[in-house]
């Protein structure tokens, strides 16, 4: 999806393309060079430069060469990529961290609200750049959504997506310490609330060796309370 997005744009636009993608998930994009060589499209037009961002990626935002560099990803890098750009005030397009919020008033489709909310943040299993990271209710709906959004959310079942057998872990390599930073007691010293109790499913790691697991962390909604905000008025 983010090769589409940056790449068809330039090489519309006549130019050739260095991408550098994710150090977790770069199968995909040396995928889609193969693709490429294989329809023809010349050698030396798209790129393809595997490594870690603090390196490969440090290297790209800094070198003279390159004209314009497009980002999505964390603010921190957003701001590293800033200051590494200045030798050749490359032009930049980035696209970084932040909380979009769904906002729901009492007149709202509860069961659209509900089922729109758990996709925002549980599509690509909250691995995207526009996830519904908070949601503030109206007061005078407030509880019966918690309610139905947590009921939805207790179904969710992280697995391989080819059935019948989960084969692999398909959450991120860093669900670990995300989990560890989610249920830090940090968090509910600054009052939040936990709506779910933090849960672990093993998944196998392969259709035979059933006895060989990885641990995956089960996705846990996150409660965040509008009420002062909304009350009493639409």
């Amino acid at each position: 999806m983010f090769c589409g997005w940056k790449l068809g744009p330039a090489l519309a636009a006549g130019n050739t393309v260095v991408m550098k993608p994710s150090e977790l998930v770069p199968l995909s994009t040396l995928r889609l060079c193969e693709l490429f060589e294989e329809a023809g499209i010349p050698s030396g037009v798209v790129n393809v430069v595997p490594g870690y961002g603090s390196r490969a990626g440090a290297h790209l935002a800094a070198h003279a060469d390159v004209g314009k560099l497009s980002f999505t990803g964390s603010t921190r890098t957003g701001r590293s990529i800033v200051e590494a750009s200045a030798g050749n005030l490359k032009r930049l397009q980035l696209e970084l961290g932040g909380k979009g919020a769904n906002i729901i008033f009492d007149d709202a489709n509860l069961d659209a609200a509900v089922n729109g909310s758990a996709f925002a943040i549980f599509h690509n299993q909250g691995q995207a750049c526009i996830a519904g990271s908070r949601i503030l209710v109206q007061d005078s709906i407030y509880d019966e959504f918690v309610e139905r959004f947590v009921a939805l959310a207790s179904t969710i079942k992280l697995a391989s997506p080819w059935p019948p057998t989960p084969r692999w872990d398909r959450s991120p390599r860093r669900s670990t310490e995300i989990a560890s930073s989610i249920t830090s007691p940090s968090r509910w010293t600054k009052g939040a609330n936990s709506l779910r109790a933090a849960q672990r499913q093993l998944i196998p790691t392969s259709s035979t060796a059933t006895t060989s697991c990885r641990r995956s962390c089960v996705p846990i909604p996150r409660r965040v309370s509008a009420r002062r905000r909304f009350s009493g008025h639409s």
